[in-house]
């Protein structure tokens, strides 16, 4: 083997190896900032003392009120649809006005 092929394969071999280390690299740092964080100090894992009795009552009415609101949503009967119903009337009076075409320009 001559040696300008071999300082090619070397080239080849270093530049590889730089080349997939950066891509390791890359996906790693993608992985930690995608990875889900984990959660410290839960309050499953304390002791509930009564601020955290007051917090827990906070989230407790916090989560009714969603799940109030979300039930609230679901449960609208068909005929409250708001705005999406003006939307539509509005579209179909549009759509039964005659439409105007531009008169032709006249060819210089």
């Amino acid at each position: 083997m001559s040696s300008e092929l071999q300082a090619v394969l070397e080239i080849a071999a270093i530049g590889s190896t730089l080349l997939f280390a950066a891509l390791a690299g890359l996906i790693g740092l993608m992985y930690l900032l995608t990875a889900p964080q984990p959660r410290r100090g839960t309050i499953l894992t304390q002791p509930l003392g009564s601020e955290d009795e007051a917090e827990r009552a906070r989230r407790a009415r916090a989560i009714a009120i969603a799940v109030a609101a979300a039930q609230a949503e679901v449960d609208r009967p068909a005929g409250s649809g708001g705005s999406t119903e003006w939307r539509h009337l509005h579209r179909a009076r549009r759509m039964d006005q005659p439409s105007r075409r531009a008169a032709p320009r006249p060819r210089q």
